[in-house]
């Protein structure tokens, strides 16, 4: 993914409120979102996400 679409991907995940608790199925739903749009397993959506977050921190 490009950095364009982690950002648009952040942007939508951090509108949802607890996305570990009561909001995951809000966070899952953007993910595989994004996984369906790009092709790839939602795991490699997931880990990119994670990744790039880890190093904006």
């Amino acid at each position: 993914m490009t950095q364009d679409e982690i950002k648009k991907m952040d942007k939508k995940i951090r509108m949802v409120q607890d996305p570990f608790g009561m909001g995951f199925q809000s966070f899952y739903k953007i993910i595989s979102e994004f996984a369906q749009m790009k092709g790839k397993p939602k795991e490699e959506i997931l880990r990119q996400y994670i990744v790039w977050k880890a190093r904006t921190v």
